[in-house]
Formats: C-alpha cells, sequence, structure tokens
C-alpha cells in the first residue's frame, strides 16, 4: 500500500472487517480498525487492508464537483511553482500599473 506523509490516497471504503475477521489480516494488531478500499476508476478493490489506529476516521457528507481537484494539483511542486509564479507575476505588474498610472487630465490643464 502507497504509504508516508506526502502520499495522498482517496478511495472508497469498501469493507470493514470485524475484529474476528480481522484478526487473521497481515499487518492487523488489536488496537486498529481494518478496512478494504477501492479506487473509483479502478475495476476492483485494492490489494491492500488499510489499518486505522486512531479513534477518528473521515466520512464525506456532501459532494462539491471538481473543488479538490486544484489541491490536487497543488501537490506537485512544479505545479505549484508554476501557480505561485503567475500570481506573483499578475500581483506585480498590477501592483505597478496603480503605481505608474497618471492620473487623467482634465480640459484646460497644460501639458
Amino acid at each position: 500500500a502507497p504509504s508516508g506523509p506526502r502520499v495522498r490516497v482517496i478511495h472508497r471504503v469498501t469493507h470493514v472487517f470485524r475484529p474476528e475477521d480481522a484478526a487473521s489480516l497481515d499487518g492487523w494488531s488489536d488496537d486498529r480498525l481494518a478496512i478494504q478500499t477501492k479506487g473509483d476508476n479502478n475495476p476492483s478493490a485494492d490489494p491492500w487492508i488499510v489499518t486505522i489506529g486512531d479513534d477518528a476516521v473521515w466520512e464525506r457528507t456532501s459532494v462539491v464537483p471538481f473543488l479538490g481537484w486544484p489541491f490536487v494539483w497543488l501537490g506537485d511542486p512544479i505545479t505549484r511553482a508554476i501557480a505561485f509564479a503567475v500570481v506573483g507575476a499578475t500581483g506585480t505588474i498590477w501592483l505597478l500599473t496603480v503605481i505608474w498610472r497618471r492620473p487623467p487630465r482634465t480640459t484646460g490643464e497644460p501639458a
């Protein structure tokens, strides 16, 4: 199973193992919840069993389509650098435009 502090896997829980069934799973311990997951684009369940040591498990309660994509994109260092460069350049151009903009001339003023 992919693991580590920077690995983000978002899959559906397809099966929660009962304690008596989980006892036979590889890597399971008494204090962990064991679950089977599946990615939406995958034809079958993941080949690994996920164990959760916390008391809390995230549960989806609502859906906002495509809202998470910017977070996925910004997880890539190159994409993040490009995004910050574009935002920084846009802000710099806007600031310079505001600073260097001449006030409008009114009629009757000498040039």
